[in-house]
């Protein structure tokens, strides 16, 4: 299997940030977790749209929900443990995949973790560095015209709970923008965990050796074949 890398860019929030929101300082939770990237991989049968209409689709309705979900279009700073959240954006990754979505299934049994990572825009170690995004997302053309995204979202600012809440906000707005309803969401949600467990600045749990090149691990998959669109 041959998975080409097309494009790489940044996608900014619709709607900047407000001023007063720009420092988000992470709670003692936060602090605590390992520093790694948490991956979810979605499958989904071929919708007879084309790669670049579909990307173009998925890269407005991100801009949109990232006004929501700012922190994640920003960047850590572990020297002060906060997120400078200046809207630098998401990475978002387009790819071409040389077999088909029906093949690559099929082979779960046998299938090698290289392959999995293939549909991550970014190792899982690599985190942390003020130049990592908090929130990448590689878009995977099939042979067959089907398609995978894969989402990797800083352990440093959500957890499994969170990278839900994400998924499914995007897919709510990828579904209506998709529909006519252009959604004007202008105020973020409110990001209240650091005052309800403020931090310590703590070193938090020892380094779990993740690499910050992709090789073959992989920790968390999560499939659906749910549509979109």
């Amino acid at each position: 299997m041959k998975v080409e890398v097309v494009s790489r860019e940044f996608i900014k929030p619709y709607h900047s940030t407000p001023p007063s929101l720009r420092d988000y300082t992470i709670s003692l939770i936060d602090e605590l977790l390992p520093a790694m990237n948490l991956p979810t991989i979605l499958y989904y049968v071929n919708d007879n749209h084309s790669s670049s209409t579909r990307c173009e689709h998925l890269k407005r309705s991100l801009s949109k929900v990232l006004t929501r979900f700012y922190p994640y279009a920003g960047r850590y700073i572990k020297e002060s443990f906060m997120v400078d959240c200046s809207d630098q954006g998401s990475e978002f990754v387009e790819a071409m995949v040389d077999v088909s979505l029906d093949d690559f299934i099929g082979q779960t049994k046998n299938m090698k973790m290289e392959h999995l990572n293939c549909l991550l825009p970014r190792p899982i170690g690599a985190d942390d560095e003020v130049t990592d995004p908090l929130l990448a997302v590689q878009v995977s053309a099939f042979a067959c015209g089907g398609w995978a995204i894969g989402v990797l979202a800083s352990h440093r600012i959500a957890d499994m709970s969170t990278s839900s809440t994400f998924i499914n906000e995007w897919a709510i707005n990828a579904k209506k923008l998709l529909e006519g309803f252009d959604e004007n969401h202008k105020y973020p949600m409110i990001w209240t965990s650091a005052s309800l467990f403020p931090g310590k600045k703590l070193s938090g749990l020892p380094p779990l050796g993740l690499p910050r090149v992709k090789e073959n691990k992989l920790f968390v998959i999560i499939t659906d074949y749910s549509n979109i669109w």
